[in-house]
């Protein structure tokens, strides 16, 4: 049995890490994070990824449209979903429960910055944050793609902003078109 985690929550869903399991599948990829929500809520997300992916197709900014299934009912899943604030509503009517999977981008900003709090000053670890200063520039080069395209990220903030250390590759999140 895979330990799923919850690794991100908002007013209209949950997010695992690894992924929970589509309707019909037995097993979740590994290197995926699943989205709980709302079929309604999660269409709806659908068709704003339409719009970005037209602003940024070659996915520059974000980490690419997600994959849309329903939410299988099995026990890995409920385990899983009863970790989520939503819980109640969700195991209440898991037929209108959908998941969007897609890639991991890496820890949120907030997590990212409370994990070099407790690194060391070495040169390794400066290095590390060169790096991400670096790739920080990504981050404005979005903004302004976006505001010239009058698409606006309605909830900015450093927990919708994914950073990948292995990668060095930051993307926005949840865009809350």
């Amino acid at each position: 049995m895979t330990l799923r985690r919850v690794i991100g929550e908002g007013t209209y869903g949950c997010a695992h890490y690894p992924s929970l399991i589509c309707k019909g599948d037995v097993m979740s990829p590994s290197d995926r994070i699943s989205k709980l929500m709302s079929s309604r809520h999660a269409n709806d997300e659908m068709k704003e990824y339409v719009i970005i992916a037209g602003i940024d197709p070659e996915n520059e900014f974000y980490l690419g449209k997600p994959d849309y299934c329903d939410l299988g009912d099995n026990d890995e899943n409920i385990k899983a979903i009863r970790k989520c604030h939503i819980k109640n509503k969700v195991l209440k009517n898991i037929d209108e429960y959908a998941l969007l999977i897609m890639k991991n981008g890496g820890l949120d900003l907030d997590k990212f910055a409370n994990t070099l709090k407790s690194l060391d000053n070495t040169a390794i670890n400066r290095m590390k944050m060169v790096n991400f200063w670096i790739e920080a520039h990504r981050l404005l080069r979005g903004i302004k793609v976006f505001l010239e395209n009058d698409l606006v990220h309605h909830d900015l903030k450093g927990g919708n902003i994914v950073y990948n250390e292995k990668d060095n590759r930051l993307n926005f999140i949840d865009f809350g078109l």
